[in-house]
């Protein structure tokens, strides 16, 4: 079985792909972050992490799926850096490889060319959309997730279903109260917690 990579970049946005590692976990995958370079990379919280592996250096045959994180940071810096670009298109050919990006990340998609003819969603202001010129703005759909082929995209807030269109396309399915919205009244008995109850994991194979 294949981990799963996670491109990375300075002010990377966590909370938007904290439960992709969770369903990672949970299938028996890990996480291995790619970066620029093997330092320290600081995300929008001010928490440092360190890469696995560089662009350069990155093995795209040992995994079959990449994840783009958002950039609370610095855009512009992230976007316009051909080392990102360069990266990104080598999966152009690559329609078995999953590839899932979150918020403004897509932008980084797009200028590699992995969005051509491909419908997306993207956390971009309707005002700044001619700015970028790779963009094709009849591809746009303005919904919390789109998925066109091996390609997922989500805005920020559909953090939740982006994770469950990635396992959906390694082959799992997610159960539906899975971080779901609390409302009232609420059940005592799901709070209720037993030693003898054992854990059962949220994600189930597709049979």
């Amino acid at each position: 079985m294949k981990n799963i990579a996670m491109l990375i970049y300075p002010g990377f946005s966590n909370y938007e792909i904290a439960f992709v590692g969770y369903m990672a976990a949970c299938i028996g995958r890990k996480i291995e972050l790619v970066a620029k370079t093997l330092d320290p990379v600081e995300n929008e919280d001010g928490f440092r992490v360190l890469p696995n592996h560089t662009v350069e250096t990155f093995d795209i045959e040992a995994y079959d799926c990449l994840v783009l994180s958002g950039i609370g940071g610095d855009v512009p810096a992230v976007v316009d850096d051909n080392a990102y670009t360069a990266f990104l298109r080598r999966f152009k050919e690559r329609p078995d490889y999953t590839i899932a990006s979150i918020s403004i990340s897509p932008l980084l998609l797009a200028k590699a060319g992995l969005l051509e003819g491909k419908k997306h969603c993207i956390a971009v202001y309707q005002e700044d959309i001619p700015m970028f010129p790779f963009l094709d703005p009849d591809n746009i759909v303005y919904a919390p997730i789109v998925v066109d082929g091996n390609i997922i995209t989500a805005q920020d807030t559909g953090f939740r279903e982006f994770v469950i269109a990635i396992a959906a396309r390694l082959g799992y399915i997610c159960r539906e109260d899975w971080f779901g919205q609390l409302t009232p009244p609420y059940d005592p008995e799901r709070f209720t917690f037993r030693s003898n109850a054992g854990w059962e994991s949220p994600f189930t194979p597709v049979k």
